[in-house]
């Protein structure tokens, strides 16, 4: 059996045919075109994000320094103070200069010197 052919000869549909190609081509190109000018914009943004992070994770370590640094100093200051403002520790052997007595010697409760 034969085809039918309808409307016009072999070398019309086959013209028809390859008309449509080239037009499909094209379309296929200009989304190729636009894909890849996607993707280059993707990767420009990302290389940016991936730079700012390396700078926000070198300004963090920065930081975490100075913080750790911060903390001596805050550690040690009332030591610094101590010793700039001449400050000595109370002698241990004598009562009448600790918290527990002096309140009774105020009370009158121990007996006080009268030279």
């Amino acid at each position: 059996m034969q085809r039918k052919r309808s409307n016009g000869t072999g070398r019309e549909m086959i013209a028809e045919a390859i008309a449509l190609f080239v037009r499909n081509e094209a379309v296929l190109l200009a989304q190729v075109a636009e894909t890849n000018k996607a993707l280059a914009e993707g990767q420009r943004r990302f290389a940016r994000i991936e730079a700012d992070l390396e700078q926000i994770k070198t300004i963090l370590r920065h930081l975490t320094l100075t913080v750790e640094r911060h903390e001596r100093i805050l550690t040690d200051l009332p030591e610094v103070i101590r010793q700039k403002i001449g400050f000595k520790p109370r002698s241990q052997g004598n009562p009448y200069t600790s918290k527990r007595y002096r309140g009774r010697v105020i009370l009158g409760l121990l007996p006080t010197c009268s030279y």
